[in-house]
Order: C-alpha cells, then sequence, then structure tokens
C-alpha cells in the first residue's frame, strides 16, 4: 500500500511539472514567435 501510495504521489508530481513545463514552452514560443515579427 505504502510503494503504490508513493508512486502515484511520484506519478502527480511529473505530471504537474510536465504540465508547467509544456505551458511555459508554449508561452515562449509564442514569445518568440511575437519578437521575430515585430
Amino acid at each position: 500500500m505504502g510503494a503504490s501510495d508513493l508512486l502515484k504521489k511520484v506519478a502527480i508530481a511529473a505530471n504537474s511539472l510536465a504540465a508547467s513545463l509544456s505551458s511555459f514552452y508554449f508561452q515562449a514560443q509564442e514569445q518568440i514567435i511575437l519578437t521575430t515579427r515585430a
């Protein structure tokens, strides 16, 4: 039980980290597109 709980917590943490990284990446891409067009 304890090990699966830990795995769930790790999976949730990795998931939220990936989500924040991808949103940061998309924001950076938009920023680059805007600056290259200007």
